[in-house]
């Protein structure tokens, strides 16, 4: 492995012992408690065994920052045959880990699992492990007006979203549109205009065996129910 200080000595360094190499940004000499920078200069960085890059010294935070000379340029982690785990943050300790989380100006995207995949089949968790107390998990709670799509692909296949579907042995709400809104709310299930299928809307249709309650338009504030109140041009039945 090639590597390059900032005064353009070159230094060659390679694994040794059980195959770890080790290495530390460190004080150079000069004024007590300066830190030097080391720049690393090379085409390919390579290793015969790990490779553990350490900031700083164990009085002292060191920061680590991995870039590129040009903007434009292209960053990747993790080669196209790889098949080893790619870990981003395992403190046990509690972390912060930001993804493309700036103040930017300008439109930003980010990609999960979303290659066109000839086999296989693709799997996104997020906070699926088990907690002790439990976890939260926001998703667009932003103030600016956010859209959030989910399974809106026009797909050739069957789709299945499922929600709070669990068999959970705790009492459970699911909230749909529920805050203290200032504005007029709009909810729709089904209102799609089909141009095949029978599209079907089951409410409180499993068996439970202690039987169920359904309440609609409950409210003391004065509700509009309306069922079936559409021009039809085929026969509609309500029971």
């Amino acid at each position: 492995m090639h590597m390059q200080h900032q005064d353009n000595m070159p230094i060659t360094m390679r694994g040794i012992g059980i195959g770890i190499l080790f290495i530390a940004f460190f004080s150079l000499a000069g004024a007590q408690g300066a830190q030097a920078a080391l720049t690393l200069d090379a085409n390919s960085i390579s290793s015969d065994g790990n490779l553990t890059i350490t900031t700083g010294t164990g009085a002292q935070n060191g920061n680590l920052l991995l870039t590129t000379a040009l903007p434009s340029a292209t960053m990747t982690l993790g080669s196209a045959l790889q098949t080893g785990t790619l870990t981003l943050g395992q403190s046990t300790e509690g972390q912060t880990v930001n993804i493309a989380n700036a103040a930017t100006a300008f439109n930003s995207t980010v990609s999960i699992l979303s290659g066109a995949s000839t086999g296989g089949t693709p799997t996104l968790n997020l906070g699926n492990g088990q907690a002790t107390a439990g976890k939260t998990v926001n998703i667009a709670t932003g103030t600016a007006g956010n859209t959030v799509n989910i399974a809106t692909g026009d797909n050739a296949t069957t789709t299945a979203v499922n929600i709070a579907t669990g068999a959970n042995t705790a009492a459970q709400t699911v909230a749909i549109s529920n805050g203290a809104s200032a504005a007029n709310s709009t909810v729709n299930i089904l209102s799609g205009a089909s141009t095949a299928g029978t599209p079907t809307l089951n409410l409180a249709n499993g068996q439970a065996t202690a039987g169920k309650t359904v309440n609609i338009a409950t409210g003391t504030a004065g509700n509009t129910v309306n069922i079936a109140t559409g021009d039809n041009a085929t026969t509609t039945t309500v029971n």
